[in-house]
């Protein structure tokens, strides 16, 4: 089990829970499954970047806290059935 997610177990249903209150790029990548390039990417999209936050003056240690990733995880991803019934053809990587 992944040190960053807590497993809860409730009639039935299983839940991941966001137990840390602050995650670098690399928790964040971890706890959502994708690269740490990804994720990098999303924090340099020009139209609502993930919301991480460094020190004035630095680059490194970047941190997002858990609130602020839940609403943008919320408000930049789809559903799964929504996806599939896209025309959107990804370009082939060469």
């Amino acid at each position: 089990m992944d040190d960053n997610l807590i497993k809860s177990v409730a009639e039935g249903l299983t839940v991941w829970v966001m137990n840390q209150e602050y995650y670098s790029i690399q928790e964040a990548a971890r706890v959502l499954h994708v690269s740490p390039r990804r994720i990098r990417e999303c924090i340099d999209r020009r139209d609502d970047p993930m919301p991480f936050r460094c020190f004035p003056g630095q680059q490194r240690g970047a941190v997002v806290h858990r609130d602020d990733l839940r609403n943008w995880i919320n408000r930049n991803l789809v559903l799964l059935r929504d996806e599939k019934h896209t025309n959107y053809k990804r370009p082939r990587s060469v």
